[in-house]
C-alpha cells in the first residue's frame, strides 16, 4: 500500500483544482497496475512511475529516489536504467540540471537493450540537454536520431507523445537558426504525432506556436488565421489564459499596422485573462515588456498622449534587451513627430536607430555563434567522417592483404601438392617401365634360348616373340602415359619382377627388406585395388604384418616362405592366419581355412 500512498500524497500536495481530476484518472490506472497479481514489484514500481511522469513530475522525481535508494535493498540493472531514464524525463520537464554522462550512458544501454521508445526518449533528453548548453548542431542531431529510432510503422506501440515533443522542439531550435521552412515542417509532424498520441492541447500549442514563424517571415494573414482559431479552440474548452496569450501576436500586428480600433477588444480580453500582466494593464511582469509598446502605440493612435508617453519611457525604463529599447524609442520617436517637437524628434531617432543597430549587432553575434557552432560541429563529422572512411580503407586494405596472402598461400601449396603427384606418377611409371623391361629382357633370353635349341620347338619360339612384341606394346603405352591400361593387365599381378624377388629371397631363406616389403604393398596397390579395399582396412583394424600376410597368401606364396620374408616364426604366422578369420569374416576357424577364404572370395584383382 506504501507504493499507492505515497504517490497519491505527493500528487495531492502539488495539484492545483484545474488538474484534480484527470489526475484523479492517472492514480485510477496507477492502482489498478499496482495491484495486478501477475505483475512483480519492480514492474509495479516502472508502472507507478511512468504514470507520476506524466501527472506530476516533482512527486515522480521524490518516488523515483525513494523506490531506487540504496537503503531499499539492490535493483537490477534493467530495472534502474528504466527508473533513471523516467528520472530524467521528468527533470528535462521540470528544466533541472541533467548529468551529460549520465544521458550518455543511459543513451548507450538502451541502444543494445531498450525498446524503440525507451532508445527515442534517450535521445530526446540527451539532445535537451546539449540544447541547455547552447550547443543546438548536437541537440538537432539527437533530436534527428531521436525521430529515426521511432517505431511509426506500429501505432499500437509507438510512443507518438514523445515523438511530437521532439518535432516540437527541433521546430523552436530552428526557427532561431532562421530556418522558417524547416521549422515549420516539424512544426506540422509535431501536431500529427500529437494528434495520434491524443494529446489535442499540445498539438493546438504546437499550431500556436507556428504564428511565430509567420511572422518572422512576414506573413501575417497566416498569423491572424492561426492565431484566431488557436484563441477559440482554448475559449471552447476552457483555457481562457492560453487563449488570452496567443493574443499577444496579432495585437502587435494591427497595432503596428495602426488598426486600434480592431485591436481593442483583443487587448481587452488579453488584460482581462493573461498572467502577465502585474495587478493593472499598465504593468507587467518582467519578460512581457514589449506590451508596454502595444499599449502605448493604442494610446498614441487614440491621441492620449500622457498616457502613451508614460509607457514607452517606463518600458525604456524597465528593460536593457536591445529589441525593447528599440521599440519603445520607436514609440518615444512617433510620439514627438506627432507632437511637432523637433529636438524630441532628432534625440529618440537617434536613440532609435542606436537601438536598431545593437538589435542587428546582437542578432550578428547570435548568428556568428550559432554558425561558428555549426562549423564547429560540422567539421568535427567530417573529421569523424573522414577517420571512418581511413577505417574502412585501411580494413579492406588489410582484408585484401589477407585474401591476397591466402590466395597466394593456396597457390603455392596446390603447385607443391601438383608437384608431388607428378613425382609420384613419375616413380611409378619408371618402376612398372623397369618391371617391363626386366620381363622383356628375360623373355629375350628365353626366346634366345629357345631358338639356340638343337631341336628347335616352333611353338615356344612363337609364344616367346609373341609376349615379347604385348611386352613392346605395353611399354610403349607407357611412355605414352596410359598407364590405367596397364594396370588391367592381369598377367602383371603374379608374374612382376617383385614377386620373383620376393620368391628368391625366400628360396635363400632371407628376410624382405623394408623396401622389398614397400614394393610389394605398392604392387597390390597398383594392380590388386579390388582385393586391397575387400580387406577393409581401416574398418577390420589391421595391422601393417598382416596385411603383408594377406597380400602374399593371395599371390600364391607358401607359408614357409612368407614366414622368412616376414621374418617371423611360423607359429606365429598360424596365429596371425587364424585371428584374421575373426577379423575379415567374422568366422572362427583354422590357418588354412582362412588361406581357403581368402583365395575364395577375394578377387586378386
Amino acid at each position: 500500500m506504501k507504493d499507492i500512498i505515497e504517490p497519491l500524497r505527493l500528487i495531492l500536495m502539488n495539484a492545483s483544482l484545474r488538474h484534480i481530476l484527470p489526475l484523479f484518472a492517472v492514480l485510477a490506472a496507477v492502482i489498478i497496475s499496482a495491484v495486478s497479481c501477475g505483475r512483480s514489484q519492480h514492474e509495479r514500481s516502472i508502472a507507478v512511475a511512468d504514470s507520476l511522469v506524466e501527472a506530476d513530475q516533482r512527486a515522480a522525481v521524490t518516488y523515483i529516489d525513494s523506490v531506487a535508494s540504496p537503503s531499499r535493498g539492490g535493483l537490477p540493472r534493467s530495472v534502474r536504467m528504466k527508473l533513471a531514464l523516467l528520472r530524467a524525463k521528468a527533470a528535462n520537464k521540470l528544466m533541472l540540471p541533467l548529468n551529460r554522462d549520465s544521458l550518455l550512458m543511459l543513451s548507450d544501454y538502451f541502444a543494445d537493450h531498450g525498446t524503440p521508445n525507451e532508445r527515442m526518449l534517450a535521445k530526446y533528453i540527451l539532445g535537451c540537454s546539449y540544447l541547455d548548453d547552447n550547443d543546438a548542431p548536437r541537440a538537432v542531431e539527437q533530436f534527428r536520431q531521436a525521430v529515426s529510432l521511432a517505431d511509426t510503422l506500429d501505432g499500437e506501440k509507438c510512443d507518438y507523445n514523445t515523438l511530437s515533443r521532439v518535432y516540437a522542439v527541433m521546430g523552436d531550435v530552428q526557427q532561431r537558426q532562421m530556418l522558417p521552412d524547416d521549422a515549420l515542417l516539424s512544426g506540422r509532424r509535431a501536431i500529427r504525432f500529437a494528434l495520434a498520441s491524443g494529446d489535442s492541447l499540445y498539438a493546438v500549442s504546437v499550431y500556436r506556436n507556428m504564428a511565430n514563424i509567420y511572422h518572422q517571415i512576414g506573413q501575417n494573414d497566416s498569423v491572424m488565421r492561426i492565431c484566431h482559431e488557436t484563441a477559440e479552440w482554448y475559449k471552447r474548452h476552457g483555457y481562457y489564459e492560453d487563449a488570452a496569450a496567443t493574443y499577444f501576436v496579432p495585437v502587435f500586428v494591427m497595432m503596428e499596422h495602426g488598426r486600434s480600433d480592431e485591436a481593442k477588444p483583443y487587448m481587452d480580453f488579453l488584460e482581462k485573462h493573461s498572467s502577465a500582466f502585474d495587478g493593472s494593464a499598465k504593468s507587467v511582469k518582467k519578460g512581457n515588456e514589449l506590451y508596454y509598446y502595444i499599449k502605448g502605440l493604442y494610446y498614441l493612435y487614440e491621441n492620449k498622449l500622457d498616457s502613451a508617453e508614460y509607457l514607452f519611457r517606463k518600458e525604456l525604463r524597465s528593460t536593457s534587451d536591445y529589441n525593447n529599447r528599440q521599440a519603445a524609442s520607436r514609440g518615444l520617436y512617433l510620439l514627438y513627430k506627432r507632437m511637432g517637437v523637433a529636438d524630441s524628434i532628432t534625440k529618440y531617432a537617434e536613440i532609435w536607430n542606436v537601438a536598431i543597430d545593437s538589435a542587428y549587432a546582437d542578432m550578428s553575434t547570435l548568428n556568428l555563434q550559432q554558425m561558428k557552432a555549426m562549423y564547429d560541429y560540422s567539421n568535427s563529422e567530417r573529421m569523424a567522417e573522414r577517420k571512418a572512411a581511413e577505417a574502412v580503407k585501411y580494413k579492406y586494405t588489410a582484408a585484401i592483404l589477407v585474401i591476397a596472402f591466402a590466395l597466394a598461400v593456396f597457390i603455392i601449396l596446390f603447385i607443391q601438392q601438383k608437384r608431388k603427384k607428378e613425382l609420384e606418377r613419375a616413380k611409378q611409371i619408371n618402376a612398372t617401365n623397369a618391371m617391363y623391361m626386366a620381363l622383356l629382357g628375360k623373355k629375350e633370353k628365353e626366346l634366345e634360348a629357345a631358338s639356340n635349341d638343337k631341336i628347335k620347338n616352333e611353338k615356344l619360339i612363337n609364344e616367346k616373340k609373341e609376349e615379347i612384341r604385348q611386352l613392346e606394346e605395353k611399354l610403349s603405352a607407357l611412355r605414352d602415359g596410359d598407364f590405367n591400361t596397364l594396370r588391367r593387365d592381369k598377367s602383371l599381378i603374379f608374374d612382376a619382377p617383385i614377386i620373383e624377388r620376393l620368391h628368391e629371397l625366400a628360396g635363400s631363406s632371407s628376410k624382405a627388406s623394408v623396401a622389398d616389403v614397400g614394393c610389394l604393398r605398392k604392387h597390390a596397390d597398383d594392380f590388386m585395388p579390388d582385393f586391397m579395399r575387400s580387406l577393409n582396412i581401416a574398418v577390420n583394424g589391421l595391422g601393417s604384418v598382416e596385411v603383408e600376410v594377406c597380400i602374399l597368401i593371395r599371390l600364391q606364396f607358401m607359408t614357409s616362405e612368407i614366414s622368412c620374408l616376414l621374418g617371423i616364426s611360423p607359429q606365429r604366422l598360424t596365429n596371425i592366419r587364424k585371428r584374421l578369420n575373426m577379423k575379415i569374416f567374422g568366422k572362427d576357424g583354422g590357418a588354412k581355412e582362412f588361406d581357403q577364404r581368402l583365395r575364395q572370395y577375394f578377387p586378386a584383382s
